[in-house]
């Protein structure tokens, strides 16, 4: 989704309106959200994935002009729509140093697993962690016209 002038809006049924994790989601609530992509960003001083919402079953992004995507499906998934890659994020050193760009990313993932890790305390608990050799995940993607209700 183009996003040249930062303006794309994502709204999302799931764990909100805070980052949400499976081990991370304390301070949200299940609910309907809306917000615009630029703002769904935390600032860690080494860039890293942040601002996923789990337990989503509901989103779309779309640019003012009313075109955009939607995402559906009866499980739970993750979902997040941000203004940089995971590469960006990846190769980016400090947060001061990232530029967002003209796009919009989307992440759908079945699951993830959950962002504590021991590099600076207790190993992640194993009911956190993502360890199926074998799933099976299904959702739908509709693209949106301008002018349509959702």
């Amino acid at each position: 989704v183009d996003d040249s002038d930062n303006s794309a809006i994502m709204r999302y049924f799931g764990m909100g309106p805070y980052e949400s994790y499976v081990d991370k989601h304390l301070a949200s609530h299940m609910g309907l959200f809306e917000k615009k992509v630029a703002d769904n960003f935390e600032h860690y001083v080494r860039p890293q994935e942040n601002s996923a919402h789990c337990s989503t079953y509901y989103a779309t992004v779309r640019r003012p002009d009313g075109t955009g995507l939607e995402f559906v499906s009866d499980k739970g998934f993750s979902f997040n729509a941000q203004n940089y890659s995971a590469e960006t994020l990846t190769e980016t050193a400090h947060d001061y140093e990232l530029t967002p760009d003209n796009k919009v990313y989307i992440s759908i993932d079945y699951r993830q697993s959950g962002v504590g890790s021991n590099s600076c305390g207790p190993e992640l608990a194993e009911k956190y962690r993502l360890n199926e050799k074998e799933f099976s995940f299904e959702f739908k993607v509709r693209p949106l016209l301008p002018g349509e209700n959702i």
